[in-house]
């Protein structure tokens, strides 16, 4: 819930983020703010707050520590989320909370929303560089310019002895 992101125990999770990072770096070649998922159900931000607005200052909190690590937008999020990240210069967007909702077509349509935001360009490219955060799907890895995806499904199929072998 919203309190807990105002907590001792979160700040100190923070904090260890940062010494990790620092600790690792020599073998880090990008990482993620904490983000916070959109609270949904009983879990309500107080009024005229959002999870955008956690993610935001979350984003900040780490680069005041001395890093600098992928913002993220999710899945749902206004433009306006995206466009203060693109209007404050990051060069490297995440675009997340896409997991169990890639197949839906409000999904795809807000992909596509933000890649016209991104690719605004007369060459259709993209301005920055975007990490699609649980993308799996053949599909929107070639639908759209992703600089890079994730996704553990690769190695929960590899956990169960599947092997995944490209048709092209």
């Amino acid at each position: 819930e919203w309190e807990f992101y105002e907590t001792d125990e979160f700040w100190e999770y923070v904090d260890a983020y940062v010494a990790f990072v620092n600790e690792y770096a020599a073998g880090i070649n990008h990482y993620a703010n904490i983000d916070v998922l959109p609270f949904r159900g009983e879990m309500k931000p107080p009024e005229g707050k959002t999870s955008h607005d956690l993610t935001w200052r979350n984003q900040q909190a780490l680069e005041e520590r001395g890093l600098t690590p992928v913002p993220v937008v999710h899945y749902k999020a206004p433009m306006t989320v995206l466009h203060r990240y693109l209007d404050a210069g990051y060069d490297f967007i995440g675009l997340g909370g896409l997991v169990g909702s890639t197949m839906q077509d409000s999904c795809k349509a807000w992909i596509d929303r933000c890649f016209d935001i991104i690719c605004d360009t007369p060459d259709r490219m993209p301005k920055v560089k975007v990490h699609g955060f649980g993308v799996t799907s053949h599909r929107l890895m070639l639908a759209y310019p992703w600089y890079s995806v994730d996704s553990t499904s690769w190695t929960k199929i590899g956990a169960y002895g599947g092997i995944l072998i490209p048709h092209k």
